[in-house]
């Protein structure tokens, strides 16, 4: 079928898939017809599933574990070394999610080593105590779920995630295993990123 550019601006004989790669980039877009991300990663402690998250210091903030790059759609990941995750410039939304484990009052920061600074902290979070029919009680596993929005406007950033625990509870403090049945990895902390278009 004819393409035709008609006089009123609109087009006519253009199938779904009718232009070949590279010939619409989000440059020519519309500004309404942007995408909102050009970009994704996601960044996690991964470990044995009969492995516990680990061993926090009570009363100190905790630098959390992070070895593994799951998915980096468009290598807006720079490396990822000693737990600390570097971006390229750009603006980015970062979530990110704490496992705790009986550490009473607990927060989670994302920490920008370059500024030496916190750029976000979550609101406190209690891990909370849930009674059982015996009268003895029994602690929650509590997770931290955590968001920032950073700009990089030259070269590149270095950030890590950090934990504030009131109780250090020695191996699970950093969250607990998997059931013994289940064999699997385990995963705890956790960072997906999101490249601003």
């Amino acid at each position: 079928m004819t393409i035709t550019i008609n006089g009123n601006g609109t087009i006519t004989g253009l199938s779904a898939g009718g232009l070949p790669n590279g010939s619409v980039t989000t440059a020519t877009l519309a500004t309404t017809a942007k995408p909102l991300f050009s970009g994704y990663a996601l960044l996690t402690d991964k470990k044995d599933g009969a492995t516990n998250g680990g061993s926090p210091s009570a009363n100190n903030w905790n630098k959390r574990t992070l070895n593994t790059i799951v998915v980096d759609t468009n290598s807006i990941i720079n490396s990822l070394s000693s737990d600390e995750f570097t971006l390229n410039a750009g603006t980015y939304f970062i979530k990110y999610m704490v496992p705790n484990y009986r550490a009473e009052r607990c927060v989670a920061q994302l920490y920008d080593v370059n500024a030496t600074a916190a750029v976000q902290t979550n609101v406190v979070n209690p891990t909370g105590y849930a009674a059982k029919t015996s009268g003895t009680y029994g602690y929650s596993h509590q997770h931290l779920p955590n968001w920032a929005r950073v700009t990089i406007s030259s070269g590149t950033n270095t950030y890590y995630i950090r934990n504030y625990v009131d109780s250090a509870q020695a191996t699970t403090g950093f969250g607990l295993d998997l059931p013994d049945d289940c064999a699997d990895s385990a995963y705890y902390t956790t960072v997906e990123i999101f490249k601003e278009a």
